[in-house]
């Protein structure tokens, strides 16, 4: 079957207009109807919680500006119109959500979240942290560059099943032509290099490392690591914790790298 999906991609460089009534956090019910049952569709994701931050600023996948809620997933990019209605002692905000058929069909899918609180929170409160205070403790095993090999979800794949296979079973992981994380480097005495899309980054100030850790203080995620052993060839199974992880409340992902 041909693949039709194309990424919606619209413009939403729009100029920021505030709406104090929307800033705050807010609990995501599910799709709107005229009755009391939600179903459970939240977005298109499992976070329960949707934050709207002041000044419109982005988090994870969203902004906002007075009307209209943004999402960006660095592959699809649009806004969709939102309104507000007072139930009782309730602040309810419709979204008119454009999914994934939206190119094609130009409907929306009309999701209510319920307002929980006016708090004025900012990106570092909301984001999920790890324990990266860890004294360092060598492993020579890790040493020397990694590139990107595969991916998979551990949701669908848990890491004691992985196998490198040619062919791996549809759904399990997916190989990648282009990673966006191509490369790290572990070096001697804790120091780590990483290269995300055309960034390096490297530096103690930003990341180092520890056994069986790679510990990002960028965003304060401390990614566990392992070397498994698959016909003589080491793999690096490591850690990916991505926005879903700090924000939207999932387990985390993770990369299978193969020495350089």
């Amino acid at each position: 079957m041909e693949q039709k999906y194309k990424p919606l991609v619209e413009d939403v460089n729009v100029p920021f207009e505030n709406d104090e009534q929307v800033v705050g956090k807010w609990l995501v019910l599910g799709e709107y109807s005229d009755s009391d049952n939600y179903p459970t569709l939240l977005l298109g994701d499992g976070n329960r919680y949707l934050y709207f931050l002041p000044n419109g600023e982005y988090y994870w996948c969203y902004g906002w500006t007075k009307g209209k809620l943004f999402f960006d997933n660095g592959e699809s990019r649009f806004a969709n119109d939102y309104r507000l209605e007072q139930r009782g002692d309730n602040l309810y905000m419709i979204v008119d959500f454009k999914s994934q058929d939206y190119p094609e069909t130009g409907e929306t899918t009309a999701v209510a979240l319920r307002k929980l609180d006016s708090v004025h929170y900012t990106k570092d409160q909301i984001s999920k942290k790890d324990d990266i205070n860890k004294p360092f403790i060598p492993d020579d095993k890790v040493l020397g560059r990694w590139k990107a090999f595969c991916t998979f979800d551990s949701i669908e794949l848990k890491k004691k099943d992985f196998v490198p296979y040619k062919n791996p079973p549809k759904g399990a992981w997916n190989y990648i032509d282009e990673p966006y994380f191509k490369e790290i480097e572990f070096m001697e005495g804790g120091h780590v290099t990483a290269i995300y899309g055309d960034e390096v980054i490297s530096g103690d100030d930003k990341h180092t490392w520890t056994k069986g850790y790679w510990l990002r203080k960028w965003n304060s995620n401390a990614c566990a690591y392992e070397i498994k052993k698959f016909s003589g060839k080491e793999y690096l199974i490591i850690e990916w914790k991505s926005g879903d992880y700090r924000f939207g409340g999932r387990e985390s992902g993770y990369y299978v790298m193969v020495r350089k």
